[in-house]
């Protein structure tokens, strides 16, 4: 167990439940795409232009992951896909 500035390393890394929502999670590779696109913080806008989708279509696929994964926001989002590895 390694400490940094209190920090316990393996706090930090994914546990059992955290396996668990990772095995629930069933997203498409567009869907994956979006979430690791989100977590570098890019806008909805910004998705579409760079995989030339239209903003609607991002933001249809944005709603989905946040119900998909029960998270109330992006913020919600990232720090789910951080415990359980898809970042």
């Amino acid at each position: 167990m390694a400490v940094a500035g209190g920090v316990f390393y393996n706090d930090l890394l994914p546990d059992e439940k955290s396996a668990g929502e990772a095995r629930n999670l069933n997203f498409s590779a567009r869907e994956l795409e979006i979430v690791q696109l989100l977590a570098r913080g890019l806008t909805s806008r910004e998705i579409a232009s760079r995989l030339n989708l239209s903003t609607d279509t991002v933001d249809e696929h944005r709603q989905r992951i946040l119900q998909k994964t029960n998270t109330r926001n992006v913020a919600e989002l990232v720090g789910l896909a951080a415990r359980v590895g898809m970042l």
